[in-house]
């Protein structure tokens, strides 16, 4: 199980380090589609016949891009006509760094939330202890949490 744990951590190292270019890409607001049609020259009824559909169609999958609608086989079928290739990825939301930085918040969080209720159950009993090692045992069980890449880690709070 010790090997799987470093192997995930391996192919998470790999993944971060394949999309750090990708995360500063920002969605194109007309599109990708449509934006590339256009810097090619190439005009709607063009790119409708290069596809073997009607302009119509071509209308919709640029606007369906858009609001993310369309499907991957006509962003596939767009392209290919234009000569290009679609490059999807799954990223980190823009709040994170990395996925290593998603697995860092959310261990962050669960171990704050763990060691917090304890604590605060042991104030009630006046057997509290000090901030500092409140702290400590944070980082603790969050180091812990994230390693064991622990399932608690994706349970929803309510």
């Amino acid at each position: 199980m010790k090997n799987d744990k470093k192997r995930l951590h391996s192919q998470r190292h790999i993944l971060d380090e394949k999309i750090e270019n990708a995360l500063k890409l920002k969605p194109l607001k007309k599109g990708w589609i449509k934006s590339v049609r256009m810097a090619l020259g190439i005009t709607t009824r063009q790119l409708a016949d290069l596809m073997k559909v009607g302009k119509n169609s071509v209308s919709q999958i640029e606007a369906g891009e858009v609001k993310q609608s369309t499907s991957l086989k006509n962003l596939f079928k767009a392209a290919e006509a234009m000569d290009c290739e679609v490059v999807y990825m799954v990223v980190p939301k823009s709040q994170y760094k990395s996925f290593d930085d998603i697995l860092e918040k959310k261990a962050e969080a669960l171990a704050k939330s763990i060691v917090l209720g304890v604590s605060y159950s042991m104030n009630l009993e006046q057997q509290g202890v000090k901030k500092t090692t409140t702290d400590k045992q944070i980082k603790q069980l969050a180091l812990d949490l994230k390693q064991d890449l622990d399932p608690r880690l994706w349970i929803k709070n309510k």
